[in-house]
């Protein structure tokens, strides 16, 4: 299982609409993403546990997923951060 954050864009003219495209898939599925329509930013944020990428899009309605970014999130630990510099420094 993998987290990923799911942004789902729209304009201001789309905004009532997007929110009610989440609303009609449940309201458990409006719940779990934070929005920033009321700072001008038309953009809800969602980061959830998947299997895949694919299987993230799942939990955005149709619709939406044309308007739909998923990006796999990942930590790193501080030996890793130090690996990757040292890489870098040898290219």
């Amino acid at each position: 299982m993998s987290k990923y954050l799911v942004e789902v864009t729209h304009t201001p003219r789309e905004c009532v609409w997007a929110l009610k495209q989440l609303l009609d898939a449940g309201p458990e599925f409006l719940a779990r993403f934070d929005w920033g329509c009321k700072d001008g930013v038309h953009v809800g944020w969602a980061v959830l546990d998947a299997e895949s990428k694919f299987a993230a899009q799942e939990f955005v309605p149709l619709i939406l997923r044309a308007k739909t970014r998923i990006v796999q999130l990942n930590q790193f630990t501080p030996e890793q951060v130090l690996a990757f510099h040292e890489s870098e420094a040898q290219r």
